[in-house]
């Protein structure tokens, strides 16, 4: 059933005139909306948010319109009017005043009071594409982090397996071997507690520095070589050298290194007298892009001599350094064991 005005309020509204209908019928409408003349695409009419949206500052919707027309959406609504009766893009606007806008435009054909215009309606995307956007990002950001951890997981699980296989080989029982092993593993958790800062997020991932810088060569060398100093008048090592910044690619296969060869020098070596000394010194060669490391022990006694082909150590040390991309070369001298290391700058700050 129909629903009609009381004859007395019917009687008491003036006539409608067509400018009258063609404002209420947009102001009526909840979207920035304007009418416009298919003809010359200029306004007809506009309601209240489309001036809000356009013409924030209060200048004059038919001047804002303008602006939007001479930013090529003209003729993408020319270009649909000669397509059909209606459709809808995706704009990039400038209001007057106000800064730029994402916006999405439908247009339809309407006829009102027996004359077509262009009705056009205008929403305000800008936050909605600022979401979109962001929770891509995240997105992104997730995928990066998964496939960085199967990495490292993958790394990890292939270390591991290499540093059984090389404790097996030297150990001459069961509880060696587990001694042996613990110390490699105990290496590597030593150098990730120096690294982990960087990797938990300390700089975005993906970015050009996200495992750049994780920790430095004082501080790895440090940490690592804590458990063999000796109390006494007379140190017993000598760190020296350029403090350098290592990545957190870098520092497990050098700290599994420097790891082996001070258990090898507790067990073997200087460490392993009263009045044996150990020296750790290195020094960069900016022309060749190289640190140049080199591990010189002195024992009064002397050294024990190497066996007739490398030893677990120093395949181990020899494959870290490999690791990184570059070398290591042992030398018993009659004093004491000489180790030098040659790494690029590169591959140290990966």
């Amino acid at each position: 059933m129909r629903a009609h005005l009381p004859a007395d309020l019917r009687e008491a509204m003036p006539p409608p005139s067509g400018a009258s209908t063609m404002a209420s019928l947009v102001e009526v409408v909840p979207a920035a909306m304007l009418l416009l003349d298919p003809a010359d695409l200029s306004v007809v009419a506009g309601n209240a948010e489309a001036c809000r949206l356009l013409a924030p500052g209060g200048a004059e919707l038919a001047t804002a319109w303008l602006r939007v027309l001479a930013a090529n959406q003209g003729a993408r609504l020319a270009q649909l009017l000669r397509g059909g009766s209606a459709g809808c893009f995706e704009a990039t606007l400038q209001p007057s005043g106000a800064p730029a806008i994402e916006a999405q435009l439908r247009a339809r054909i309407a006829p009102v009071e027996d004359r077509p215009l262009l009705a056009v309606t205008i929403e305000d995307i800008t936050g909605r594409k600022q979401s979109l956007a962001a929770q891509l990002a995240a997105e992104q950001d997730r995928a990066l982090l998964l496939r960085e951890l199967d990495h490292r997981v993958r790394n990890l699980f292939a270390v591991i397996a290499g540093l059984v296989t090389f404790s097996a080989r030297g150990a001459s029982n069961p509880q060696a071997m587990r001694a042996t092993l613990l110390g490699r593993i105990d290496a590597l958790a030593r150098a990730h507690d120096l690294v982990r800062p960087a990797l938990a997020g300390a700089t975005p991932p993906g970015t050009a520095d996200s495992t750049r810088h994780c920790t430095s060569l004082h501080m790895l060398v440090e940490a690592l070589l804590a458990p063999f100093r000796i109390g006494g008048d007379v140190p017993r090592l000598t760190i020296e050298g350029e403090d350098v910044p290592i990545g957190g690619l870098a520092a497990p296969p050098l700290a599994l290194a420097l790891h082996e060869l001070a258990t090898n020098a507790v067990r073997h070596g200087a460490l392993a007298e009263a009045g044996g000394r150990l020296t750790l010194r290195w020094v960069l060669d900016e022309p060749t892009g190289q640190l140049h490391l080199t591990w010189q022990e002195a024992a009064p006694g002397g050294h024990e001599a190497p066996a007739a082909s490398p030893g677990v150590g120093q395949r181990l040390v020899t494959t870290c350094a490999q690791q990184l991309g570059g070398d290591a070369s042992f030398n018993w001298r009659a004093d004491g064991l000489l180790v030098s290391m040659a790494i690029p700058l590169e591959r140290l700050l990966g």
